[in-house]
């Protein structure tokens, strides 16, 4: 009795396969014989450029189509029209793709008196790749004198920023500077070049490094750091600042010079005074400007380098 129930099943699972098989042969006959559609897709740009070559698919009439939609580096789609499923009539299909947005520019607006803002900052935005300018606005009493960073550049994947410099009107010449000075006596110090409330003192017979130099129309001030400053009155500038009194120089022989020259290596000693302590002995660059020449009892020649700090001449690289 099991073998013919086993018989039976057997019988009917083979007819079952027979008649899929039928179906999925008339099926595949049936799609064989309609008529071909066409797909075509176009990958575009929010105005309209291509991005990549247009593609053209064929198959039957109403059947399915899997298509891999493809990417493209800083952009996203936003939009497709057309029928990206089914071979259909006259089928169109237009994937739209939009660019995506860069880091933002931050453009900071900051008086070089004392490095404060003198308006809040703007942000610039735009997609990646367009250009951006930056065109330093005018403020009420100040001049823009200088920038650091693109005013100029594009969108991309950094964030950017550009810092405009303004001085006041009244500022005539700003400069630079690397020395010492030694207070006569008691020093006001205001938080800008100006004759305001003192933001401190400094003692009398104290030595401060000088790091700006602000020429206005009726008096000239010193920066001593940050928004520190003060009025230059009868300050005695010193060359050795971190050294002892010198001595016994009445017989050196000083000239002074103004000429650029390399130092043979950047590993280098670097002196307070001829013949004093040696305070460094790496240079970050083997240029140097050399304000003084000095011949000392020894017949030892030293140089002075931008107006601070001294070497062996033996140590300067000769033409």
């Amino acid at each position: 009795m099991f073998k013919i129930f086993k018989k039976i099943i057997k019988n009917n699972f083979q007819r079952n396969n027979y008649k899929k098989a039928n179906l999925n042969n008339e099926k595949q006959k049936s799609e064989n014989t309609l008529p071909l559609n066409a797909m075509k897709v176009h990958c575009i740009d929010e105005n309209g450029k291509k991005l990549a070559k247009d593609e053209i698919f064929y198959g039957p009439k109403n059947t399915r189509h899997s298509y891999i939609i493809p990417s493209f580096k800083n952009y996203v789609i936003y939009n497709i029209t057309g029928n990206l499923q089914y071979f259909v009539d006259n089928n169109e299909v237009f994937i739209e793709y939009q660019k995506l947005y860069g880091k933002p520019v931050s453009v900071f607006f900051i008086n070089i008196e004392n490095y404060l803002l003198l308006k809040s900052p703007e942000i610039k935005t735009g997609k990646i790749n367009s250009l951006y300018q930056v065109k330093p606005p005018k403020i009420n009493g100040y001049k823009n004198i200088s920038h650091s960073g693109n005013l100029n550049g594009t969108f991309n994947n950094k964030v950017q920023s550009v810092v405009l410099y303004y001085k006041k009107y009244d500022w005539l010449q700003l400069t630079n500077v690397n020395f010492y000075i030694k207070t006569s006596q008691i020093t006001k110090v205001f938080d800008n070049a100006e004759l305001s409330k003192p933001i401190g003192f400094i003692p009398q017979n104290s030595i401060w490094k000088i790091f700006a130099k602000l020429q206005k129309n009726d008096s000239i001030w010193l920066n001593i750091g940050s928004d520190q400053w003060i009025i230059d009155k009868e300050f005695t500038q010193i060359y050795y600042p971190f050294g002892k009194k010198l001595t016994n120089t009445n017989n050196w022989k000083f000239q002074k010079m103004n000429a650029a020259a390399f130092l043979k290596t950047k590993r280098t000693q670097i002196f307070n005074y001829p013949g004093g302590e040696i305070i460094n002995d790496h240079v970050k660059s083997k240029k140097v400007m050399i304000t003084h020449s000095i011949l000392d009892n020894e017949n030892i020649l030293w140089y002075e380098i931008n107006n601070l700090y001294y070497i062996k001449s033996s140590d300067i690289q000769k033409a």
